[in-house]
């Protein structure tokens, strides 16, 4: 690489979150590992290849092009796409093997008229909407769809499942409520003769927090990439953050007092000031509103960032070390010495969730793999 900004992502970390997972788990439940957005920015194709060779046998996407990636890649195991899909997707769906979220009836009969012109069956997940109110069928909605559905003959109706929009706040109370909505319309369906292979409820937060609501299949997302789901949930494991984003010293000015740096001159230097410049930007994800906030590790100390980030460049205060020098390591998520920035606190920079952080480095910022086998 000419350009020396990246992220360092470590497969083994990832590998390793993986285990701790399957043994909190305890094998009362499948692992699906949830790959969707590049693997939360840090490139699927390469974490599912590593995820693969550890032995996960299930992976689940948001929309049906993640999907068909992963089977270009040359991923064979069932994959689910968690999102809601268009019917002009059934034929590609059906054709790649892979089983989709089924949250109303359109999409069902879609998948039905393409398994039968395909002579091959579809496979689904019926989606239950129990208090998230995004997609899936009310729990009154399903009673009648789920017979319908899986009178359609053609269809393979693998699994069932729910989603929490409150594990991973202090008060779990919401989300046992929607668990209890979920195993309400179970036993329902069970005394109807209606059962399913997989029922999954369980994203990170609950995983970690309800384990009484495991059931067959759990989906680990966040925690897989080494992050808490939220700064207010326990995680008892032994997480790994598997990524770093680091870039090199490219140049060094030594700058009179009251000198503008950057644009709209928000910074002023004070007295005689030295700044270090870094090849990253907002372009590359290291937002304009980090600007006045961030701070970076060089030789194992924090230093300010200054002056507006600019698309593809911004400036560091390194006044109080007269050592750096240019070609210097920069970490600016990660850890340098005994010092550690972690995507928490990268994450508070922003005014954002942590879930954010790793994706909002863009395709400029390349990935580089270490800790494979």
């Amino acid at each position: 690489m000419l350009r020396p900004t990246r992220m360092e992502v470590d497969l083994k970390a990832i590998r390793h979150n993986y285990r701790q997972i399957a043994s909190y788990v305890g094998g009362r439940a499948q692992v699906i590992c949830v790959v969707k957005a590049n693997a939360y920015g840090l490139g699927a194709r390469r974490v599912v290849e590593s995820l693969r060779a550890e032995g996960v046998t299930r992976f689940a996407v948001a929309t049906p092009d993640e999907a068909v990636q992963l089977r270009e890649w040359g991923a064979g195991e069932p994959i689910l796409v968690l999102g809601q899909s268009l019917p002009s997707a059934a034929g590609e769906m059906v054709a790649r093997d892979v089983a989709c979220a089924v949250g109303d009836m359109a999409f069902a009969e879609a998948l039905s008229l393409e398994s039968r012109r395909q002579g091959r069956q579809g496979r689904v997940h019926i989606k239950v909407d129990t208090g998230m109110g995004r997609i899936g069928f009310l729990p009154r909605e399903a009673e009648e769809a789920v017979p319908q559905i899986m009178s359609m003959g053609n269809l393979d109706v693998e699994g069932i499942f729910t989603h929490f929009s409150t594990a991973d706040e202090p008060r779990l109370s919401f989300a046992e409520e929607q668990f209890t909505r979920f195993g309400d319309l179970l036993d329902r369906m069970r005394s109807r003769g209606f059962r399913f292979r997989l029922r999954h409820a369980c994203n990170s937060a609950a995983l970690i927090r309800m384990p009484h609501a495991h059931l067959d299949a759990v989906r680990p997302g966040i925690v897989l990439y080494g992050m808490r789901p939220s700064p207010v949930c326990p995680v008892p494991l032994d997480l790994k953050v598997p990524f770093q984003v680091k870039t090199q010293v490219v140049a060094v000015r030594d700058l009179p007092p009251m000198w503008g740096v950057s644009y709209g001159m928000r910074y002023v230097t004070r007295g005689e000031e030295r700044l270090a410049v870094l090849p990253i930007g907002y372009r590359d994800g290291y937002l304009r509103c980090l600007t006045g906030k961030a701070q970076v590790l060089i030789r194992g100390r924090r230093f300010p960032v200054v002056g507006t980030i600019c698309m593809d460049q911004c400036m560091v205060d390194v006044t109080d070390d007269p050592s750096v020098r240019v070609g210097d390591e920069v970490v600016l998520l990660g850890s340098q010495g005994e010092e550690t920035i972690t995507p928490d606190e990268f994450a508070s920079w922003l005014g954002t969730i942590v879930y954010e952080v790793p994706g909002i480095f863009s395709e400029r910022v390349p990935r580089v793999y270490v800790g494979e086998d």
